[in-house]
């Protein structure tokens, strides 16, 4: 048996961008993220301690998010591979980024990248 574990709809501002008015103005972001684990003794001992505590997950992304990258790819792969290297109990991380109004010249709510590691 495997245990998912899902943030979703983590909310951000920061200052990620590949042009430097992207970086000087900032943006909204918006992190969807699932963990996969082996079961786990907390199904039936019902301990925080022998599980994944998704506070924890969630200053993972927090800490990722607070240091600026040009792209969303590299964003997203931080925080996997963060995440895995912190958690020996994760075996897959899935993560989405979004990013609101992307400098398009044109009309997009957000651009949004998913990453599946390893």
């Amino acid at each position: 048996m495997q245990v998912a574990i899902r943030l979703v709809n983590l909310e951000f501002y920061a200052y990620h961008g590949y042009f430097a008015e992207e970086q000087r103005i900032g943006n909204r972001y918006v992190v969807n993220l699932t963990v996969w684990q082996k079961s786990t003794p907390a199904t039936q001992t019902d301990l925080l301690a022998e599980t994944t505590d998704y506070g924890q997950l969630y200053r993972v992304v927090e800490a990722v998010m607070q240091s600026p990258t040009q792209l969303l790819e590299k964003l997203a792969f931080q925080i996997a591979s963060d995440i895995v290297g912190q958690f020996q109990q994760i075996e897959r991380v899935e993560v989405w980024v979004a990013k609101y109004n992307p400098p398009l010249n044109g009309l997009c709510e957000k651009a949004e990248i998913y990453l599946q590691y390893p």
